[in-house]
């Protein structure tokens, strides 16, 4: 499989972003490229609204170079591979924006009867069908774009839930691979529950069933404007997983294991 990811990030405070989360890309994932529409590429489309159906925009430029194109937004931090992400059977890999601390500040949100709870993110999506960019694209430089708040995010919904394609969310528990992750938003006012454990950041189930089995936590996504505390992990993560953030952002061809010998 050709595979490709690409970001955006289009001012000085994203760059900032996605420099951390470059690094964290290519510690896990160096043999991808990782493209990057700065503010001089994205200034080039002679479209106000461009920024809001970048995605399939992007999607559809590169649709005839790669069989596997993933987007990923410029303020997460990787944190764990995505080999299940690469090897999966599907045509449009998602994440689901539902997390309990948005939820309570900003309220639910959802798209035609599409809930809350099963609203699918566009902080990282992965996309092996052609006819399925070329859709996308047609929809949101169509008539439809401008009937949606969330724009190219809730026209991708209804593509999930009301089209043919075969959909896969990486967030839901696969039981034949006893795979248990989350990647985005999910683990989102949780981070200080998140533990280390054999060389991987840990969620551990909760009682209450947020998480019902220990989750690997892949992506961590902020998401919001830039208040001080986006991608700030320092104030809510423990000591050993701030060290394993430290190093994912880092500029440092260390393993892990050494980074941490490195700083003892």
């Amino acid at each position: 499989m050709k595979t490709v990811a690409f970001s955006i990030a289009t001012d000085d405070k994203n760059m900032e972003y996605y420099k951390m989360m470059s690094n964290s890309w290519r510690k896990f994932h160096p043999d991808i490229p990782l493209l990057l529409w700065d503010k001089e590429k994205v200034s080039k489309y002679d479209d106000p609204h461009w920024l809001y159906r970048a995605t399939p925009n992007i999607m559809y430029e590169l649709r005839n170079d790669y069989d596997l194109i993933i987007q990923t937004n410029a303020d997460q931090i990787i944190t764990g591979n995505l080999d299940y992400v690469l090897k999966g059977d599907y045509e449009m890999g998602v994440v689901y924006n539902y997390n309990r601390v948005d939820t309570a500040t900003y309220g639910p949100i959802s798209c035609l009867d599409i809930p809350n709870h099963y609203y699918y993110n566009l902080g990282f999506i992965a996309i092996r069908s052609k006819r399925l960019i070329e859709h996308w694209h047609k929809l949101v430089n169509s008539y439809h774009f401008m009937n949606y708040q969330y724009r190219e995010q809730d026209l991708m919904n209804i593509m999930a839930y009301y089209g043919d394609y075969k959909v896969k969310c990486f967030d839901e528990y696969d039981p034949k691979e006893k795979y248990s992750a989350w990647h985005g938003l999910r683990v989102k006012g949780e981070f200080h529950k998140c533990v280390m454990r054999d060389g991987e950041m840990i969620l551990p189930r909760s009682d209450e069933g947020y998480p019902e089995r220990d989750k690997k936590i892949k992506i961590l996504h902020y998401a919001g404007g830039n208040n001080g505390v986006k991608m700030n992990y320092k104030i809510s993560f423990n000591q050993e997983c701030i060290t394993y953030l430290d190093w994912l952002t880092s500029d440092s061809k260390l393993t892990y294991a050494d980074y941490v010998k490195a700083r003892t």
